[in-house]
């Protein structure tokens, strides 16, 4: 669960999760690759790997959140069945927030009705 946000002073400052701007992240190694409010994937830029003990966990390139959201797509595309489709979805929830709402809210009027 991620760490509660100071008060902000926008409109949902109030709210608990309510942020603006960046977060900090408290994380390192694999236990920030195991906590899915703040794993980035194959985004994390070559200074944020070394700063978060992330070199050689990864994949060696980096993606942006578009190039991401294309690949789940793809993947998403060449499944079977509903089943699979929904466990896939289960899966990167699981793992990389950031992307599967990006996925979730984007991804069906970016690609098409196939995510329906």
């Amino acid at each position: 669960m991620p760490p509660p946000a100071h008060p902000q002073t926008s409109k949902f400052g109030h709210l608990p999760l309510s942020t603006s701007g960046p977060l900090e992240c408290p994380y390192k190694g694999t236990v920030l690759l195991n906590q899915p409010y703040f794993n980035k994937g194959s985004a994390f830029t070559f200074e944020e790997r070394r700063e978060f003990e992330l070199t050689g966990l990864l994949p060696p390139s980096i993606q942006t959140l578009e190039q991401q959201v294309r690949r789940a797509y793809e993947q998403y595309s060449a499944l079977p069945d509903d089943l699979a489709k929904n466990t896939f979805l289960t899966s990167m929830k699981g793992q990389n927030e950031v992307l599967f709402f990006k996925v979730s809210c984007n991804g069906l009027a970016q690609y098409g009705s196939e995510w329906e």
